[in-house]
């Protein structure tokens, strides 16, 4: 089972260190709306990102104890 939490726990660690490279930049064009979708988006992916790592490391805190 700890055999189990541990090769999440990479796993996840490697799909988060990889996400980066596969996000695509658009350049914005004209229009406020393109811009509020561009935050939009930008905010979701550091969402995700950053639940990602508490997570991780929340397992990592919880397999030390």
């Amino acid at each position: 089972d700890n055999t189990d939490m541990d090769f999440e726990g990479k796993q996840h660690r490697e799909e988060m260190s990889a996400t980066p490279e596969r996000v695509t930049v658009q350049e914005p064009t004209s229009g406020s709306n393109n811009s509020e979708i561009g935050t939009e988006a930008l905010t979701r992916i550091m969402r995700e990102l950053l639940e990602g790592v508490f997570e991780a490391r929340m397992r990592e805190i919880s397999e030390t104890l």
